[in-house]
């Protein structure tokens, strides 16, 4: 079962940060789902806060514009400022030590604008296909995935 540690292996550091991936972000129109090739995005890896309390996924706003991604209309977002008009965007993010790829909308909000260090946020819409153990005591975090067929 393939299995990444994105932990701090200290309490302190996970409870500061959160749960980090680092991830690859962008949109690569001939990608599909169940081919044996990555999509064609910038190699550049960037922090990912895993989001547990969120159905979607979300990618920064600055990001997402800067990346060029395509815009797929809009939707209403509820958070702790209320509710939101969020831009949506097509957009895939890769795992690449997992090997592993979530094409989707994603919706566009105002991380990097708001002084946070991430730059996007996989919600429960992207980790449905994974086993995530928080370990809060020592600070550990894994992901992993047993199924057989990775997209990439």
């Amino acid at each position: 079962m393939p299995t990444i540690e994105f932990g701090f292996g200290r309490w302190d550091q996970l409870f500061n940060v959160g749960p980090t991936l680092q991830v690859q972000i962008g949109y690569d129109s001939t990608f599909r789902d169940g081919v044996r090739r990555p999509p064609y995005i910038p190699a550049v890896l960037h922090p990912a806060l895993v989001d547990t309390g969120s159905a979607l996924s979300c990618i920064d706003s600055n990001l997402a514009n800067a990346l060029n991604l395509p815009n797929a209309g809009h939707q209403n977002l509820a958070g702790v400022g209320g509710v939101y008009r969020a831009d949506m965007y097509l957009a895939q993010i890769c795992i690449p030590k997992l090997g592993w790829v979530v094409t989707g909308q994603f919706a566009g909000v105002y991380l990097s604008a708001g002084g946070q260090p991430h730059r996007a946020l996989p919600g429960r819409h992207f980790l449905r296909r994974f086993r995530l153990v928080y370990e809060g005591r020592s600070g550990e975090v894994t992901l992993s995935n047993d199924e057989s067929e990775s997209p990439t």
